[in-house]
This record gives structure tokens, C-alpha cells and sequence, in this order.
């Protein structure tokens, strides 16, 4: 638990039972400036960021199987059998399987997103059919 006093940050160490509040609460009271609680944030966020970023790297190898891509695209699973037949989705064959990386399924979905106009080219559009 904290309360913000004066800038500084104290922290009261509750323990199993009033005897070690009181004890915390008397003696062992430490003070943070807010620059020192910036730094260890800082230190913190850098000790994280390579377990962040293995974690992702971990869920963008995610295998899917044609149920589960089914599943994860919201299509039905003739519709990824038809796609694979025609060599029209990213797979991995292993002998009767078709298997599915989700970082390369996710990349292929992202080459047909529709990019959507800028604000300026709506206003063009309008402005033009003003002037006729």
C-alpha cells in the first residue's frame, strides 16, 4: 500500500498480523524520490522486454491445424481445404496434415488489408462533384 506525500512515495510492509504492521509502520519506512522511482521503473521495463518479446515470438509460432485455423479465421474448414488445394494459403505439409504458422497466416491476411483513404482524397471526391 502507498500514499502519495510531498512528492515521495512511502510504503508501509503489512505483514501477517498487527505486530508486524506496527514494526513496518515504525521502523521501516523507506522513501522514494520520484526520480529513483522512475529509474528502477526504468530498470524494471528493461529486465521485462526480452521476456515480453519471447513471449510474442512464442504465440507467433503458434501451430494451427485446418480445425483450428478454421477457428482463429472465422471460416469454415472446406473453405481452408479449397484454399490449400489451390495453393492460395501459406501451409506446411506433413504427410496427411496440413499445418498452418500463425505469424506466416497472419502476414498473408495483412497482404490483401484494404488501405483506407486519406481524409483529403474523400474531400477531393466531394469538392469534385460540387463543381459539376
Amino acid at each position: 500500500m502507498s500514499d502519495m506525500k510531498s512528492g515521495c512515495v512511502w510504503r508501509k510492509i503489512i505483514g501477517g498480523g498487527m505486530d508486524d504492521y506496527n514494526y513496518a509502520r515504525g521502523r521501516m519506512k523507506t522513501e522514494l524520490e520520484t526520480h529513483d522511482i522512475e529509474a528502477i521503473a526504468l530498470r524494471v521495463s528493461e529486465y521485462l522486454k526480452p521476456l515480453i518479446t519471447a513471449n510474442r515470438k512464442q504465440e507467433d509460432d503458434t501451430i494451427f491445424d485446418v480445425e483450428a485455423l478454421a477457428a482463429y479465421l472465422r471460416v469454415d474448414k472446406n473453405w481452408i481445404y479449397q484454399r490449400t488445394r489451390k495453393n492460395e494459403i501459406p501451409y506446411i505439409k506433413k504427410g496427411k496434415y496440413c499445418l498452418f504458422r500463425k505469424s506466416i497466416i497472419d502476414a498473408w491476411l495483412n497482404q490483401d488489408a484494404v488501405k483506407p483513404l486519406s481524409p483529403f482524397h474523400i474531400f477531393k471526391k466531394q469538392h469534385i462533384r460540387h463543381s459539376d
